[in-house]
């Protein structure tokens, strides 16, 4: 099974530094027996950036592991660029699920950091 989940967000400036970052966050995603919570990811006018979330599977035989891309678009829906794909460490299930929390670093042409705009989250488990 797979999603898909748009986000678009403000910049900020980092306090004590020259670097601006732009972030988007997703709250809570669902795809078969998985769930993605707390998703985050920074791009930083360096050129660097950041991913982050937890998952877990309510229900597994031989473990589940969650996928993540990211197409980052411009102010009109434009994609500038892609990003991932991501996947998420083996997890198991259990009564409760363990959580498994899990970051990816990557870089982008830093020449795109001021037309980003918004990112679409690609996903499936």
């Amino acid at each position: 099974m797979a999603g898909c989940s748009e986000m678009s967000t403000e910049g900020v400036l980092q306090e004590g530094t020259d670097l601006a970052s732009k972030v988007f966050v997703w709250d809570v995603l669902r795809v078969g027996d998985c769930e993605q919570r707390d998703g985050r990811i920074e791009f930083n006018s360096d050129g660097s950036g950041l991913w982050s979330c937890v998952t877990k599977t309510f229900s597994t035989g031989t473990g589940d592991i969650w996928h993540a891309r990211f197409s980052v678009k411009n102010s009109t829906g434009l994609t500038l660029f892609q990003v991932g794909t991501f996947d998420s460490p083996e997890m198991d299930d259990g009564n409760p699920p363990p959580e498994y929390p899990w970051s990816r670093v990557f870089i982008f042409d830093e020449r795109e950091f001021n037309d980003i705009g918004g990112v679409t989250q690609h996903y499936s488990c």
